[in-house]
């Protein structure tokens, strides 16, 4: 029989409960192994396809896949060794917002009035505007927005991307039957505009009556809408005026008279400094 002194039955447990734990981690190390062999199942077809499409029901959703449709063909593009092969990668493979015509049109049906349907038309537009969408987002702009005060923002949008007859029909539409005076205001506007390129091209009678039309236009701008402006905030009626006032400019000839206000808010007029050399600075702020 052994006799252990109490320290000697300390070092013992100790020792005891020290190799128990070490057999433990030994064992839990000894099936590691056996853990890592296990494989992850393959995601089949379907899967990817079904994961594709729930991502592609919002709009973050399909921003993400334009954009990881963009990088691979970017990086396609980059590796291309000649112009002319590089030149056949834009053609066939550059991404086009169009390939979401349906995803993004569902979205907008579903509430037009939305914030979420105004960021989709916005990311629509700047992404496909140059690559032939253009004029799908504008039929659906007329479609939700063509009575209401959201149409102001997008009226410059007809001119760009509708046939110049269509979007005189569209835009003498908007001003006889949209009832926000900042929707008439612009669509008053871009008829002038638009009216003001084709008049060039015109002879006799129609070139007077589209001249009248124009005129009435300018009217409209200069005493109707004289405070409506754009959404950055320079006014229709401040546009027409500046280019009156330019084709009075003529070398040789004296300066039409500016009235404006210095620095402590007093007005003065340019013909008080008449007889004097006087440098003038145009600068605008956009």
């Amino acid at each position: 029989m052994l006799l252990f002194s109490k320290g000697s039955v300390r070092i013992l447990v100790v020792c005891v409960c020290l190799f128990s734990s070490v057999g433990f981690v030994a064992e839990v190390f000894a099936q590691e192994p056996a853990a890592e062999k296990k494989e992850t199942p393959a995601v089949s077809k379907d899967d990817a396809a079904e994961g594709e499409s729930k991502n592609l029901e919002t709009l973050e959703g399909i921003k993400k896949d334009f954009s990881r449709r963009m990088r691979a063909y970017s990086k396609k593009y980059r590796a291309a060794p000649t112009k002319a092969e590089k030149a056949k990668v834009a053609k066939e493979e550059m991404p086009s917002a169009t390939k979401y015509h349906e995803k993004l049109t569902e979205l907008i049906n579903k509430a037009p009035d939305s914030d979420g349907a105004k960021k989709a038309i916005a990311w629509w537009y700047r992404i496909a505007r140059n690559r032939g969408g253009g004029k799908i987002v504008v039929d659906l702009v007329l479609k939700h927005y063509a009575k209401s005060k959201a149409m102001s923002g997008y009226v410059p949008w007809l001119p760009r991307h509708l046939s110049a007859d269509e979007a005189r029909r569209q835009l003498t539409s908007l001003i006889e039957m949209n009832p926000e005076s900042t929707v008439k205001a612009s669509a008053t506007f871009q008829l002038h505009e638009l009216l003001t390129q084709q008049v060039a091209g015109l002879t006799g009678e129609k070139k007077e009556a589209m001249e009248a039309e124009i005129k009435s236009l300018k009217d409209s701008l200069m005493t109707k809408y004289v405070d409506a402006a754009m959404p950055r905030g320079a006014k229709y009626s401040g546009i027409l005026a500046a280019r009156e006032f330019a084709t009075k400019l003529e070398i040789g000839k004296p300066v039409p008279d500016i009235v404006g206000a210095d620095l402590d808010g007093e007005e003065f007029k340019l013909s008080d400094y008449r007889g004097k050399v006087t440098m003038i600075s145009f600068w605008g702020n956009w």
